[in-house]
């Protein structure tokens, strides 16, 4: 089983709150389909400044990145934005986060599903498609475009999903952290043997080139030999 590196970068207000208990529901599913796969979480709210380069470095190696944000006035959180903002650079920057060969994925909480999460999940996946990201679907009906945490807060202090949508919040989670690992090593083994570049897949690996090469000889030296003992046949007769 090969290794996976998984990057979940996501924004929410509480270090234990409902976006990081979502992220870590993704996270157990990833582990259960692959053991070896190296996962990093990173909260954009509880980082410190000598992170930033640590966290840049771990996006452009992962193979899988998933992104998720809390739900506020129906939007991503700013310190999400803000995040990739500054340091992914423009879409159009050449120096800009490259996600060409990386599965991607979202989730979202929200007190509500009328107060905006399904429009962020949008939002994520088209910010990370700027930077040519591949969003993965989730596996059944339920979580076809990410995962939705509802949460409700019984007082300041505390919190907890939503019991009429939580029955299966984490199963879904877990799910499509399965299906995200699963499509994780498919990108993976496309960066290994292809140079992806705007316009798609362009130049093979050098191993494939040298085994292309080994496959011509071999066949021009069984031509050749064919072509020899079809003579020798016919100057015997």
């Amino acid at each position: 089983m090969n290794k996976l590196n998984v990057v979940i970068l996501y924004s929410g207000f509480k270090k234990n709150g409902a976006t990081a208990t979502l992220a870590n529901y993704i996270e157990n599913g990833i582990k259960q389909s692959n053991s070896l796969a190296h996962v990093t979480k990173y909260n954009v709210n509880h980082i410190k400044k000598d992170d930033i380069s640590d966290i840049i470095n771990d996006v452009t190696k992962c193979n899988v990145l998933i992104m998720g944000t809390g739900t506020y006035n129906g939007n991503i959180e700013d310190e999400l934005l803000d995040f990739v903002n500054t340091n992914f650079k423009a879409g159009k920057d050449p120096n800009a986060i490259n996600l060409q060969n990386v599965a991607c994925g979202q989730f979202a909480t929200a007190a509500y599903y009328g107060t905006g999460a399904q429009p962020v999940l949008n939002s994520l996946s088209r910010l990370m498609m700027t930077f040519g990201g591949n969003i993965i679907s989730g596996p059944s009906w339920r979580i076809s475009q990410g995962v939705i945490g509802i949460v409700d807060n019984p007082d300041p202090n505390t919190w907890e999903f939503n019991k009429d949508f939580s029955a299966y919040l984490q199963e879904n989670a877990e799910a499509y952290g399965k299906r995200l690992a699963s499509m994780g090593l498919l990108f993976q083994k496309l960066r290994e043997n292809y140079t992806m570049i705007n316009t798609g897949l362009s130049t093979k690996s050098d191993n494939d080139t040298t085994f292309a090469i080994i496959i011509v000889i071999i066949t021009g030296i069984v031509l050749l030999a064919l072509i020899a003992f079809a003579i020798y046949l016919w100057n015997k007769k």
